[in-house]
């Protein structure tokens, strides 16, 4: 977002928002893919495709209170596998926090000075000591339970990685970069001042998936991830990566070129018998290999030519599957040129892994936003 304030400080934010948030290669769309290192059984460290990604997010790792910073596994750092990103020109971001308890720390960490010294000097120890070149911030999400104090505090936790990380830049010539994942939703922005933090964002991973699942909220068997709203009483109700995006770009004034669109490499399955039946039954996460392999076997394809994206159905007894395929994609990439957004942001890179380690989404993704034709 371009920082409103007087004139004369306007020429000084333009040179701080361009140059000290370590933006590189200015033109080229981001690639990036969360990679759970709990994942290496899918998805081997050596067969990942870094050459059609700029970012591998590495994840989870997460903030306690005290300020520490904890992981599942004690072989979470592997330096093997920085090295062979950064042999393909391929970015390591370390994921910190998730859904769930893995932003439980977040609240009080960033409340007291004192955790959030000691938070910044490990993630940046990190990177230093790692290759790491960056952090991805997922705290799902500031203001939980009426925390109206996390607002200000989430903007002192960046200015101080900012200033940490420019620190290791005026050391190293090192740039460090940071992204943040946020909510579709105009609800949850209320405990993020964005035109502060635009000013030491590389960008703000827009997370537009999940907009119908298990939860009890969700009323419709309905799609996870339409690229446009569809019927009037479901656009009402549920949001589209159409409308979250210009939430970010529009409401928020956030510049296009520093939001990335979120792309599922999974689907929600209903046991439902036609789009939009309410109530729906069931809506787990289902990932694209196993979608794409009941294609033709007893569950036939669908287009809403509405919301440009595909479902399956069952052939027979009742099934639904939403899910994002190769032809949705290229619409999706379509729509970030054509918006001139930043890129996407894949959740999660395992997902699409058939038996001979093809990867069809990933393959689809990089043809139409790395391709030199």
């Amino acid at each position: 977002m371009r920082l409103k304030r007087v004139t004369l400080v306007l020429p000084f934010f333009l040179f701080y928002s361009f140059f000290s948030t370590g933006q590189t290669n200015p033109g080229q769309l981001v690639v990036a893919g969360f990679y759970p290192y709990s994942k290496g059984n899918v998805l081997k460290p050596e067969d990942i495709s870094f050459e059609k990604l700029t970012h591998l997010i590495y994840c989870f790792a997460w903030p306690e209170l005290s300020g520490s910073i904890t992981t599942q596994s004690k072989t979470f750092h592997n330096r093997d596998l920085i090295k062979m990103a950064h042999s393909k020109g391929c970015k390591v971001i370390v994921m910190l926090g998730g859904g769930g308890s893995h932003s439980d720390g977040f609240h009080q960490m960033a409340a007291q000075r004192g955790s959030r010294k000691r938070f910044v000097n490990t993630l940046t120890k990190w990177c230093k000591d790692y290759g790491y070149d960056g952090v991805n911030i997922d705290w799902e999400y500031p203001g939980n339970n009426n925390k109206a104090e996390d607002r200000n505090n989430l903007t002192l936790l960046v200015n101080e990685i900012r200033t940490a990380f420019d620190l290791v830049k005026n050391s190293t010539g090192k740039s460090l970069e940071i992204s943040m994942d946020v909510h579709s939703m105009l609800y949850h922005a209320q405990w993020i001042d964005y035109t502060v933090l635009s000013t030491y964002m590389d960008w703000f991973g827009l997370m537009t998936y999940d907009y119908s699942g298990e939860w009890p909220s969700s009323e419709h068997a309905s799609h996870n991830a339409p690229l446009y709203c569809g019927p009037a009483d479901i656009c009402n109700r549920y949001l589209c990566v159409d409308r979250a995006f210009h939430n970010l770009k529009d409401s928020l004034h956030v510049d296009a070129s520093r939001i990335v669109l979120g792309v599922p490499f999974y689907g929600r399955k209903f046991e439902n018998a036609t789009l939009y039946e309410t109530p729906k039954v069931g809506g787990d996460g289902i990932a694209y290999y196993d979608v794409f392999n009941l294609v033709d076997h007893g569950w036939s394809r669908h287009w809403d030519e509405q919301s440009k994206v595909p479902y399956l159905l069952k052939d027979e007894g009742v099934g639904l599957i939403s899910y994002d395929d190769p032809t949705s994609l290229q619409l999706k990439i379509d729509y970030i040129k054509a918006n001139k957004a930043a890129g996407v942001m894949i959740w999660e890179i395992t997902q699409d892994v058939d038996s001979n380690k093809k990867q069809p989404l990933l393959e689809s993704i990089s043809e139409h936003i790395l391709s030199k034709k």
